[in-house]
């Protein structure tokens, strides 16, 4: 009896193990429309009344998501999915399709998170907060046409950091920015003051790339690293 015993524990570890080497990878995502509601992922598709959809056992890192509303598309894109990881996203008509939040599904080897019956606002195993929302395309163009306008940089760094003072942005978008800039030196001021302002900083670390000069980018991880605590 211990032996089956023993050799179900070391089945139930090895399943387990299997899906964790694998990539496992869930999407969930929020649709706050009213009638009848489609999401697609890839050729899976789910219809739900309350407006939460959960997709488990996804394959693919990078699937596409489409979205219908009485049976009439209103989005669709590509996103990126994390191997063992939840993604969670929010469908605004405004913004599109955006992640809200990414979380562990495997903790100490067991699956942690539960369903998600809450909203956006209510992750599970998050507490409450607000949605993120980065600046979207056509302000972002605008702000860099604005900025370009300034022939120097110390009045190019005013208008950047104004507008920053307001808004969120992507890293992405700071890189943009900061490719403007001749001077490293104003660059790394201003990716300093920036990094409030930036909505994904696990990928901060991305703007060294518009450093000439590697004591610059030193300068600037060591800033991270004093950011983040470690």
């Amino acid at each position: 009896m211990k032996s089956l015993i023993l050799l179900m524990a070391i089945a139930l570890q090895a399943t387990l193990s299997f899906s964790q080497t694998t990539g496992n990878k869930e999407l969930f995502i929020e649709v706050p429309e009213q009638g009848k509601v489609i999401v697609y992922v890839d050729d899976e598709m789910i219809g739900s009344t309350k407006n939460l959809f959960r997709f488990y056992d996804i394959s693919s890192s990078n699937p596409t998501v489409t979205i219908t509303l009485n049976n009439k598309q209103i989005a669709k894109a590509k996103v990126q999915l994390r191997p063992n990881y939840r993604s969670i996203f929010s469908y605004s008509r405004r913004s599109g399709i955006q992640v809200v939040s990414t979380m562990p599904i495997f903790n100490g080897g067991k699956y942690a998170l539960d369903d998600w019956n809450g909203t956006i606002g209510n992750a599970a195993g998050r507490p409450p907060r607000a949605v993120v929302r980065i600046m979207d395309d056509n302000s972002f163009n605008d702000l860099q046409r604005i900025a370009k306008k300034e022939p120097f940089e110390d009045a190019r760094m005013k208008v950047i950091s104004s507008a920053l003072s307001r808004n969120v942005i992507s890293t992405s978008q700071l890189v943009s920015l900061l490719s403007s800039f001749a001077f490293d030196d104003n660059k790394l001021s201003l990716a300093k003051s920036s990094y409030t302002a930036v909505a994904d900083k696990e990928n901060f670390f991305k703007v060294t790339e518009v450093f000439t000069f590697s004591d610059n980018k030193q300068n600037l991880m060591d800033f991270i690293k004093s950011k983040s605590g470690r």
